[in-house]
């Protein structure tokens, strides 16, 4: 069997930030517009990535973005969370992106995604992974603790506003993708 992938030249939003440091908030913004979209997409399927980060948002030539990395990603529905012991699924998904209602097992549903793109936009603000001065294990307890990253001093309101929201700590408070694609945040200003 051969499995063909699209060349995306520029690698990853990861990559161009180890190379380049942190984002312009325009730039930021094409690439969760673009995340979100595609999120919108997939959650209208009923499918939960609960991969995105830095990493697995490829950028190709023309400032477009593809998600990849959908090794973990299951359907909404198929309740990952209740299956018995020899069943049950892992805790899986990156930590420092997590949202709390995963690190604590209590739920998996498209709006963990949400949460993640949250830790996205910090990530892109910042150059790095949400809780950079924690271990995996004590940004695990922080967010278990419903503890919600740090969020940049020196970025806009209408910025930090969208990652008020995207930090919703009760998800069925938390918008879906497409409300957040409606935010201020998601519009050039004048």
């Amino acid at each position: 069997m051969n499995i063909f992938f699209e060349y995306v030249p520029a690698g990853s939003v990861s990559t161009l930030l180890r190379s380049y440091g942190a984002f312009e908030e325009p730039l930021m913004r094409s690439f969760v517009r673009q995340t979100l979209e595609g999120l919108d997409y997939l959650h209208v399927r009923n499918i939960i990535h609960r991969n995105i980060k830095g990493t697995n948002i490829l950028v190709d030539n023309k400032g477009g973005i593809k998600i990849s990395d959908f090794s973990i990603a299951t359907k909404d529905g198929d309740n990952i969370l209740t299956r018995t012991r020899t069943h049950r699924h892992s805790l899986q998904g990156p930590v420092f992106w997590m949202a709390p209602e995963v690190a604590t097992q209590r739920s998996c549903s498209p709006k963990a995604d949400i949460w993640s793109v949250g830790c996205f936009v910090i990530e892109m603000f910042t150059g790095e992974h949400p809780w950079p001065t924690l271990t995996q294990m004590q940004a695990l307890f922080k967010i278990g603790s419903s503890a919600k990253p740090p969020i940049p001093s020196h970025i806009s309101s209408k910025a930090c506003d969208f990652l008020q929201h995207a930090f919703e700590i009760d998800c069925e408070q938390r918008p879906p993708a497409a409300e957040l694609l409606q935010h201020p945040w998601m519009f050039k200003p004048p």
